[in-house]
């Protein structure tokens, strides 16, 4: 049914399929789901933007997996260490994360994708 609240709900239960990936859930619920955990986060690609991205998501989420073709950087990462310079607390929150078990990285791009949401 359409949307006739004008706010994405519709008439029949409250809640469109427009949410997290066609979600029937509320927009809460939702929002609840991914911030505790339940909802795996992939970032691809863990350079000077997409480290810095994992590393907060994995703050937020608790369950991110961080994917690289380098395994260098990988290993760096997986010893709660960043191999990006210049960017303030981001050495600590990687290390922070990752400690905590909430940010993990590999290379295999196809098993993050197949856990992720």
């Amino acid at each position: 049914m359409p949307d006739v609240s004008g706010d994405g709900r519709d008439a029949t239960n409250g809640w469109t399929t427009d949410g997290l990936y066609g979600s029937s859930q509320s927009p809460d619920r939702q929002r609840d789901r991914l911030t505790g955990g339940e909802i795996p986060v992939a970032v691809y690609g863990l350079g000077k933007m997409g480290l810095p991205l994992a590393a907060v998501y994995a703050e937020t989420t608790g369950n991110v997996t961080g994917v690289d073709i380098d395994p260098t950087v990988i290993e760096t990462i997986t010893d709660g260490e960043s191999h990006v310079v210049g960017e303030p607390g981001l050495a600590a929150l990687v290390a922070d994360q990752v400690d905590a078990g909430r940010l993990e990285a590999t290379t295999d791009g196809s098993a993050a994708a197949s856990t992720a949401q």
